[in-house]
């Protein structure tokens, strides 16, 4: 699907899509925010390849779309300076995925948060 703005690749018949032509480095003007939160909407899940950013630029795109929430009772270890990025961290010999099986974060709010914004590195 081509937008004005964006390219958007559905990655599978049911779930997921790949969102290209964005920097999230850059800030993202509103017809750019709109086009991505239609293209969530639309695919449950989206990917940014290959995106180098830092926790500021992190947050930066995150509070596009709500503001982030402050997990009090996470027993996760944070960014530095930003209390609202959790570190899941995984080192190459552990097993045991975290969160052990399936889960959804904040699924006991009274009201769920619209997604999670996730940085994969390896």
């Amino acid at each position: 699907m081509r937008n004005s703005t964006i390219d958007v690749r559905q990655v599978s018949m049911n779930v997921g899509a790949e969102i290209h032509g964005i920097d999230l480095r850059q800030p993202m003007d509103e017809q750019t925010t709109r086009e991505v939160r239609t293209a969530l909407t639309e695919n449950g899940v989206i990917f940014f390849r290959d995106q180098d950013i830092t926790p500021d630029q992190q947050l930066a795109f995150a509070t596009k779309f709500g503001v982030p929430d402050i997990d009090p009772t996470a027993s996760l270890g944070q960014v530095p300076g930003h209390p609202q990025i959790c570190e899941v961290r995984k080192e190459p010999e552990e097993t045991r995925n975290i969160g052990g099986n399936w889960h959804s974060d904040h699924s006991f709010d009274k009201c769920g948060p619209l997604g999670s914004v996730l940085l994969a590195r390896e």
